[in-house]
C-alpha cells in the first residue's frame, strides 16, 4: 500500500464555467495532475510536463492534428481529440486502443473557448 500523497496547486485557470487547475505532489515534486472541471463533467489525470497545458489550448485553436496525448490516469493513456465532422467538438478519452473506457465532450463554440482560455490562464501561471 503506498502512502498518501499530498498536492499543492500550481495553477489555475477559469473561464465561464470551466476551471483548470494544475497541481503538484508535494512529495518529490515529480508528480503533476490536472483537473478540468465544466458544469457537467470533472476529470483529473496525471500528465508528464507542464508544458502540455499550453501545447492543449493550441491544440483548440488551431486545428492541425486529429488527436494529441495529454496523460495518463491509471496506467491509460489521456488523450484530447477533434471530431472530424464538427470543428466545435473534442474529446476527451480515457483508454487505449482505440477504445475508450470513458469519454467527455467538448462542444460547441463557447464550451471550446472557456476550455482554451482556462487552459491560456493555467499556462500563464506556470511560466
Amino acid at each position: 500500500m503506498t502512502p498518501e500523497q499530498h498536492w499543492g496547486s500550481l495553477a489555475i485557470g477559469s473561464s465561464g464555467q470551466t476551471e483548470v487547475q494544475v497541481d503538484q505532489n508535494c512529495g518529490d515534486g515529480s508528480l503533476l495532475s490536472m483537473e478540468i472541471t465544466t458544469p457537467t463533467w470533472s476529470c483529473r489525470f496525471l500528465i508528464r510536463e507542464n508544458k502540455i497545458v499550453k501545447t492543449m489550448a493550441s491544440f483548440l485553436q488551431l486545428g492541425a492534428e486529429d488527436s494529441i496525448v495529454i496523460g495518463d490516469f491509471d496506467g491509460l493513456p489521456v488523450e484530447l481529440r477533434r471530431a472530424p465532422q464538427f470543428p466545435d467538438r473534442f474529446f476527451i478519452f480515457v483508454g487505449e486502443g482505440g477504445c475508450a473506457c470513458t469519454e467527455f465532450i467538448i462542444a460547441g463554440r463557447q464550451e471550446v473557448s472557456d476550455l482554451s482560455n482556462a487552459l491560456l490562464q493555467a499556462a500563464e501561471d506556470l511560466r
